[in-house]
């Protein structure tokens, strides 16, 4: 597998870069390898300096959705391609694609499946928070601070908040695969920055957002930046969000999600509330990254608070880079506020995970009514450490997952029933693609009743061990990118 692509950080258009990776991406499309082809199709439109050679990328990606049955993102790749002056002579196989489209479009075309569809909320919503059911709340204790607890039973599968996060920054490495603005992966739709060879968007929408809001177009894509930029948004201009921090007790600043209305999305305080929510995460401001370019916009106090929320609250997100193996790959981070207040433990009971611009947080051990939500920071320790002594989280977890692991030395379990789950994902991912979200869900939940009566591991290991991380990876995947299994 080629992770080359994942390695170019130059920010400059250049012609002759495009033409390099069209050619490439030409190579990966006959041998019917769509993720690829379309990541080096992308970068050849996202280097593309002049107008025909940008539609000639256009030009090659409407092809890949052709082959994949996405007919309308084919036709505006091609309506794309005609507007930045596709050359003449190589018009001709445009007007035969069309018509086979509109013949394929008329006979069966079903629309891909809406993801809100199958990770839908389990419960009613929240009066005041239409994204999180109304069966959880938050508490606050002496040994846990603030948390998350159930108001009634939860079952393995329940999908209890659906949650756009407050922030997303996509990794430079995929800016030919996600949105810079939102992260959405569109099904690698993409359209190129005018400006820049340093990201792609979804839409015209998120184009113009960034635009507006950034700070600092030349510096957007480093991560505080772009955090800056959307505080700053929020709270109007640069000098007022300055003048807030100033002008704020940060360390008694302690607001949530539960202290406000999230009903009127269009309230002219929405995001200044988000915001207030979001800088409310953290106080330990001594966490600071010298190199951070913000120092030029704000205070230091501004710098510190800001880059200390984004330190406590960043998570890794992952992305599957093969049509038949999943790979790891932090494709980005994100702060998600109901998330966020989700305290730790290895012995976790909730797991949250990426769909485009949205984060789910599901139920995968049974929840008895008015437990406290766990989710798991990081992965299991090897060595079987006592101490969750991350220098990020900057806290002791001695859960019963590292007595066991100290007091047998034992290290994580293989994938011994792997071809199972795999089966069952791939049952799921047929349903999916025929738009049954109602057959997915039960392949879903049988996914997770098998993964706990599988009794040949210790109880934490059997609930908390990724095969169901595994199984929402490939079935999110298969939802958001054209790639056949």
């Amino acid at each position: 597998m080629d992770d080359s692509m994942f390695n170019i950080c130059t920010k400059d258009k250049s012609d002759e870069e495009a033409q390099k990776y069209r050619e490439i991406g030409n190579k990966y499309f006959f041998e019917k390898d769509w993720f690829y082809s379309l990541l080096n199709y992308n970068a050849s439109i996202l280097f593309a300096k002049s107008k025909t050679v940008a539609s000639l990328g256009y030009g090659n990606r409407s092809a890949v959705y052709f082959e994949t049955r996405r007919y309308k993102d084919c036709l505006l790749n091609m309506k794309w391609a005609l507007d930045n002056e596709y050359p003449e002579e190589k018009r001709e196989k445009f007007t035969i694609r069309i018509e086979k489209c509109k013949i394929m479009m008329a006979i069966s075309n079903p629309e891909p499946i809406d993801p809100l569809k199958v990770f839908e909320l389990s419960y009613p919503a929240n009066e005041k928070i239409p994204w999180l059911v109304d069966c959880v709340e938050m508490r606050r204790t002496k040994v846990f601070g603030r948390g998350i607890y159930a108001t009634r039973d939860l079952k393995p599968g329940n999908v209890i908040c659906v949650e756009e996060p407050v922030f997303t920054y996509t990794n430079e490495m995929f800016k030919f695969v996600r949105c810079y603005q939102c992260v959405k992966g569109n099904a690698m739709n993409l359209i190129p920055c005018d400006q820049t060879a340093s990201m792609m968007f979804c839409s015209t929408e998120c184009k113009k957002k960034l635009y507006k809001e950034a700070v600092n177009l030349d510096e957007i894509s480093s991560v505080d930046v772009k955090m800056l930029s959307n505080v700053s948004a929020a709270f109007g201009s640069v000098e007022k969000f300055d003048n807030f921090i100033h002008d704020t007790d940060l360390k008694n600043l302690n607001k949530s999600i539960f202290d406000y209305d999230w009903t009127e999305t269009n309230d002219p305080e929405y995001k200044k509330n988000l915001m207030t929510c979001l800088l409310s995460l953290s106080t330990n401001d001594h966490i600071i990254d010298n190199s951070c370019h913000i120092r030029d916009y704000v205070s230091e106090k501004a710098v510190q608070h800001l880059l200390s929320v984004f330190n406590i609250n960043n998570k890794n997100s992952y992305y599957l880079v093969n049509s038949t193996i999943t790979q790891g790959l932090n494709f980005g981070h994100q702060v998600s506020l109901f998330e966020s207040l989700i305290n730790h433990s290895c012995f976790s009971n909730v797991i949250c995970m990426n769909l485009d611009n949205k984060v789910f947080t599901i139920v995968f051990r049974a929840i008895k009514e008015g437990e406290q939500l766990f989710v798991n920071y990081d992965d299991l320790s090897k060595e079987g450490d006592e101490y969750f002594t991350d220098d990020i989280h900057l806290f002791k977890c001695k859960c019963e997952v590292h007595r066991y692991m100290k007091n047998h030395f034992v290290n994580l379990p293989s994938l011994n029933n792997a071809g199972y789950i795999m089966n069952l994902i791939k049952t799921a991912i047929v349903e999916m693609i025929l738009n049954n979200p109602e057959k997915v869900k039960r392949s879903m939940v049988k996914i997770w009743d098998d993964l706990n009566q599988d009794t040949s591991i210790p109880n934490f290991m059997r609930y908390n061990y990724p095969h169901a991380l595994v199984a929402l990876r490939m079935i999110t995947f298969s939802l958001t990118y054209p790639i056949t299994f």
